[in-house]
């Protein structure tokens, strides 16, 4: 399967555990039949990729964040002067800091 069948069952996964439901829950939510926590099982590994029903259907119960990537941390910085490197080791470690940031935005 591809990588973003594999992504929405990651996320189905994550959301589903996050909300301390069980796969026969969601599937009994979702409105599948009997087995429908296999089919779940199946989306949450990368193996299936649910129909736009189905999918309709989850993005109702755990809504956009099923299908959106999420946001990525912002990366942070911490600079360590060795010894007493004085006002000069101080303004390097700033200047430093503070191109780090820019880059970063």
């Amino acid at each position: 399967m591809s990588d973003s069948v594999t992504t929405l069952g990651a996320r189905l996964r994550l959301l589903r555990t996050q909300r301390g439901m069980t796969m026969k829950q969601v599937a009994v939510e979702a409105g599948l039949g009997p087995g429908g926590e296999s089919t779940i099982c199946r989306i949450e590994k990368g193996g299936r990729k649910p129909g736009s029903g189905l999918l309709e259907r989850l993005l109702e119960i755990f809504g956009p964040a099923l299908v959106m990537e999420p946001a990525a941390p912002k990366p942070s910085v911490v600079v360590v002067v060795a010894g007493d490197a004085g006002d000069a080791g101080q303004r390097f470690a700033a200047a430093l800091a503070e191109y780090v940031q820019a880059v970063a935005k």
